[in-house]
């Protein structure tokens, strides 16, 4: 950790990336294989290649404290709940408690679509806001951190540079409305990381790194979408209060509400895998009870160590034979739970990337290859045919 270090200055080649940085202690320089830009939607690493960030500016300016306050009604919530955020022509609040006598509130209304984003926040501008939202009962007795933004949403066309990747705000922003952003760059960062530890290790083949863009820019797009139609429900005018109610009555309807659920909470994302179909591939793998040598475990618990792993129903023996050889890169584990096949291959970042039966033995050999890289000892023979590419072999 470099706090208190600026980016000055980025440049790259073939063999690695260099960053000019200015500390306390004056100019410095680092050299490193890759670089990860993972610097907020004010990206210092984006700006300095020149990298577009193309999309729609705000409209509205919202902003967001974390605040102490006194309630002697007892009219502001005491645990989470979920955010109502009808439109209405003074503005709108919600308030959250995060721990240690601090809530964090965020609320938007004319006053704040009057000022720019760099005006400082002032503790009158966030009591009048409380105010309105709650009554003249709460109190504030502190500001604790504030910041105003807005719902502007923005995307890069490429997340890799070169040597130089984009993550998380860096690589998009959009309006904080259902909660997506953090989902949205903690996934960035699962999807990249492996892939660049496989890189870095020498066994990821060519094409796995790239992989990364082409996998997760669509779901941030998708975000960006949704971000976008949420906005507009939040617009106080005739015809977005139209459209707001008959997207309540939609929602209303099962069948909608999951996949409005599904893709707010990215529990839908499905990445587009070579392979046999099958209703997993490309799915993030349930949370499952396991059977492992060591006793008893859970999926997320096994990925920790950032292996992919096999997860077998029937036939341990066939599929552990074809495994062996990326042992080191692969866990193995019996589940107990109906899968509909009888193994499944998950990647490190919880997708799965191969779901077979113990007749398809030479499929799981050839997804071992594609996102495990060569096999221990390996260098040529039946495996290594889908080591070049990323594509279907064969």
């Amino acid at each position: 950790m470099m706090r208190g270090h600026q980016v000055t200055a980025l440049s790259q080649d073939a063999d690695g990336v260099e960053a000019t940085l200015l500390g306390p202690g004056g100019e410095s320089r680092l050299t490193a294989r890759y670089l990860v830009g993972c610097d907020g939607g004010r990206s210092t690493v984006r700006a300095l290649l020149g990298i577009g960030f193309p999309g729609l500016d705000g409209k509205l300016l919202s902003v967001v404290a974390d605040i102490t306050i006194s309630d002697p009604d007892g009219v502001v919530p005491e645990t989470w709940t979920l955010p109502v955020m009808t439109p209405d022509k003074t503005g709108k609040g919600y308030i959250a408690p995060i721990g240690d006598g601090v809530h964090r509130f965020l609320f938007y209304g004319a006053e704040q679509q009057g000022l720019s984003r760099d005006t400082p926040i002032t503790e009158g501008e966030v009591q009048r806001a409380l105010r309105n939202e709650f009554g003249p009962g709460v109190r504030l007795t502190g500001v604790r951190w504030a910041s105003r933004f807005t719902d502007a949403s923005r995307q890069v066309e490429r997340y890799r540079h070169g040597r130089v990747l984009l993550a998380g705000d860096a690589a998009h922003i959009h309006s904080p409305v259902g909660g997506q952003g953090l989902n949205l760059g903690l996934q960035d960062a699962f999807n990249l990381g492996w892939k660049l530890a496989g890189e870095i290790g020498g066994w990821a083949h060519h094409g796995l790194l790239d992989t990364y863009h082409s996998e997760r820019h669509p779901v941030a797009a998708r975000v960006l979408a949704n971000t976008r139609a949420q906005a507009v429900l939040l617009v106080h005018d005739e015809e977005n209060l139209a459209l707001r109610d008959i997207v309540e009555e939609l929602l209303r309807v099962p069948e909608a509400n999951r996949i409005v659920a599904g893709m707010i909470s990215g529990l839908d994302i499905r990445y587009d895998l070579p392979g046999r179909r099958h209703h997993l591939l490309g799915r993030h793998v349930p949370d499952l009870d396991l059977v492992t040598p060591s006793g008893p475990g859970r999926v997320a618990r096994l990925l920790r160590d950032g292996r992919g792993l096999l997860l077998t129903t029937a036939d341990e023996a066939a599929f552990a034979e074809v495994a062996e050889p990326w042992s080191a890169r692969i866990g193995r584990a019996h589940v107990r739970a109906e899968l509909g096949a009888d193994a499944v291959l998950v990647r490190p970042d919880g997708y799965v990337c191969w779901a077979g039966s113990a007749a398809d033995v030479s499929g799981l050999a050839d997804a071992l290859a594609r996102w495990a890289g060569a096999p221990a000892g390996r260098t040529s023979g039946p495996f290594q045919r889908c080591i070049p590419t990323i594509g279907p072999c064969g």
